[in-house]
């Protein structure tokens, strides 16, 4: 089977998994990919690691959906042969859906269906009627559209913008095989309390709000140390702010699970406070409480994180969410349990599982 997965943002998760299925259900995979912005700390392994083919472009993701580089180079790839092409279905990338959708009912040379992965919506909230039917519109022109979690697939059938019989869902996820070659589950060490942060050192990721959850914690539990796993614009921020704090430890960019793993061991909790999506699942995998807050524009991963049980979805004043951070640290047992809960649940989101439920929307 023949795919052509276009991936305007393309990021090491995404690729790490989309390797692995390539590789396991024995797919012809092309990637078309926007250009990756390393300055904002994204990386790549080599791409020769990856079992598809990787066409990276030089067109931005905010010109991505409207980028006849991007169509030419998509219509090129169909018409030597394409069973599935994925748009991803974003309002921007409704003109490179419009014009593609027409080439193949025109282009004898073309005979490929359409497929998409999202969110129901196009925000976290449902649409509205014009969203509505703006949406139900762009749902007519796919053949299969796969919604990242079972919630969500219902919420769109619920809204009546998508036919029960063309809506799928897999839970998104990360390849945890790489995770489990050099991890085995621990509990967090209580008597060392040590937060993490992994992710891209953007604004909406809530950094000035972890420092200030440091600070605050900091002043009540002493013996507190931070690891920062990412890079990117915030950094000189970070910086500064490590230079006035003590126990806040930058350790840039890193992707690979070998160095990784030995961070989440010695971890407590998974802190990010703001933007939360794949992280959840990274967390997950590692057995660590993830701890965000619940007011937020969370992409839908933040559905697997069930508030008491294998996390923390902190609200309320600044001076209650602090605390609540400060019990689940300071009592073992609880702890413990959120842990292993969560561990539990990384299992649930394996990629094995997540590449039976997108092979059935292809092939059903």
């Amino acid at each position: 089977m023949k795919i052509i997965w276009l991936a305007p943002h393309l990021n090491h998760y995404k690729a790490r998994f989309l390797s692995r299925f390539a590789k396991e259900k024995n797919l012809d995979l092309i990637v078309i990919s926007g250009l990756i912005d390393r300055q904002k700390g994204h990386a790549l392994e080599e791409s020769d690691k990856y079992h598809f083919r990787l066409i990276e472009s030089e067109v931005k993701k905010r010109d991505f959906g409207k980028s006849l580089k991007i169509i030419n180079l998509l219509v090129e790839e169909a018409k030597q042969g394409c069973e599935w092409v994925m748009i991803p279905r974003e309002k921007k990338n409704i003109a490179l859906l419009l014009i593609f959708f027409l080439q193949s009912k025109l282009n004898r040379q073309i005979d490929s269906k359409l497929i998409s992965y999202n969110h129901p919506f196009f925000g976290n909230r449902k649409a509205g009627q014009i969203e509505s039917i703006l949406l139900k519109f762009i749902y007519s022109l796919y053949d299969r559209v796969i919604f990242y979690t079972e919630g969500s697939a219902l919420r769109a059938i619920e809204a009546s913008v998508i036919k029960k019989e063309k809506a799928f869902w897999a839970n998104n996820t990360l390849d945890e095989s790489e995770i489990y070659r050099h991890y085995e589950f621990v509990q967090p060490n209580v008597s060392a309390p040590r937060i993490l942060f992994i992710g891209r050192l953007i604004r909406n990721k809530g950094l000035p709000q972890l420092i200030e959850y440091f600070r605050a914690l900091k002043s009540k539990l002493q013996e507190l140390e931070m690891d920062i796993i990412g890079d990117g614009p915030m950094m000189p921020f970070l910086q500064e702010r490590a230079n006035e704090i003590s126990g806040i430890h930058l350790h840039g960019s890193e992707n690979k699970e070998e160095v990784l793993s030995n961070y989440f061991k010695r971890a407590s909790l998974v802190l990010i406070p703001g933007h939360s999506g794949l992280s959840v699942n990274h967390s997950m995998f590692y057995g660590r409480a993830y701890v965000t807050e619940k007011d937020r524009d969370h992409a839908p991963e933040i559905e697997y994180l069930n508030h008491g049980y294998n996390g923390l979805l902190l609200e309320g004043e600044m001076e209650d969410k602090t605390q609540a951070i400060l019990d689940l640290l300071q009592d073992k047992d609880r702890l413990e349990k959120i842990s292993r809960n969560a561990y539990d649940v990384g299992k649930r989101l394996s990629l094995e599982n997540w590449m039976d439920q997108f092979s059935n929307a292809l092939i059903n």
